[in-house]
């Protein structure tokens, strides 16, 4: 510990600031690496035994675990917790979900300290330039697209297909200490930097710029709440990759305009792969584009009513859409 007389603080000496926008396990894997410890043994030196890695760490912070960062370090209370997922509240979603799935925030599928499913995306490109860690931005389910970069994302390694664990990268290297950078795969220690660029096309760049301006200001001009915009885009993805009869319209819309995809039926949307969870979401996207021409049309053509689209009676749909389905069409 370094003691700083004129704030009253014993600071780590590695401490290294958190980039624009970077999620907080990589700020934290990074932080071990500038104190030349092992990630997990920063942890439990530093963090007191505070449960991380067993965990959705990103979700949102504990009081004990900002208590520690307070003490030790110096930034912001603010800047701390904008580092959680938990700061998308009100944009993305209208409450984080504490005991289970959020809406908006991809599944990793915390397994003991493993991670089942392939819930953290990562842009190559943002590596190649030498921006190595992980943004927030990419445990989204709305993100497909690095608006920087003007390329698709990805969710695994491309060489064994193994989810992005980072943090699980020195273990079982005892003998090692300084272990491979961020942009590493755990499994096969192929280096992310190096997988191939995929350009995106206009749309898909549309999309992405669209959805970005509408959680940076928290409304679009579809809706004055973005997190109701974005509880419609998810219900239309849902709807359209359902296994249910009941929403069978969906269905065959989606089926007839996607006529060579090979949707897995048997998944929810936010279980599917990165290309059929993009064509969902770009699907969903045209619908309320031009709002409400594009919408209605649809309807219309699909012989589509209120009770065919929403039928939680306990959870009424955003007035927006209420207001198409009940009074237009």
């Amino acid at each position: 510990m370094v003691y700083i007389k004129t704030i009253s603080k014993n600071l780590w000496p590695g401490y290294t600031p958190p980039f624009n926008d970077e999620l907080f396990s990589s700020w934290l894997f990074r932080l071990s690496k500038e104190h030349r410890i092992k990630t997990f043994s920063f942890c439990k030196e530093k963090l007191h035994g505070i449960p991380i890695w067993n965990r959705d760490i990103d979700m949102f912070p504990t009081k004990s675990l900002l208590q520690i960062f307070n003490q030790h370090t110096i930034i912001s209370n603010k800047a701390f917790y904008n580092l959680f997922l938990s700061s998308y509240e009100g944009i993305i979603f209208e409450k984080i979900n504490l005991k289970g799935k959020t809406s908006g925030v991809l599944p990793i599928g915390v397994y003991h300290r493993k991670r089942k499913r392939n819930g953290l995306l990562y842009c190559p490109n943002c590596f190649k330039k030498g921006n190595l860690y992980f943004k927030k931005t990419w445990r989204l389910t709305t993100s497909i697209v690095c608006t920087d970069c003007l390329c698709l994302l990805y969710d695994r390694c491309p060489e064994c297909s193994a989810p992005i664990i980072f943090h699980r990268l020195d273990i079982g290297k005892k003998s090692i200490l300084d272990v491979p950078n961020i942009t590493y795969c755990f499994n096969c220690n192929f280096n992310l930097a190096k997988t191939d660029i995929i350009k995106a096309n206009n749309f898909y760049l549309e999309y992405q710029k669209f959805i970005n301006k509408t959680i940076k200001f928290g409304y679009n001009e579809v809706c004055n709440y973005s997190f109701q915009y974005f509880k419609v885009i998810f219900k239309l993805c849902s709807l359209f990759s359902t296994t249910s009869e009941k929403w069978i319209k969906f269905k065959t819309y989606y089926e007839q305009t996607r006529k060579n995809s090979n949707l897995n039926l048997s998944k929810e949307f936010v279980y599917l792969t990165f290309e059929e969870r993009s064509n969902l979401l770009i699907e969903s996207y045209k619908l309320l584009k031009n709002w409400p021409n594009n919408f209605i049309n649809f309807c219309l053509l699909n012989d589509i009513n209120y009770t065919d689209f929403w039928r939680d009676k306990r959870d009424l749909p955003p007035y927006f859409i209420y207001k198409v389905l009940k009074l237009d069409t």
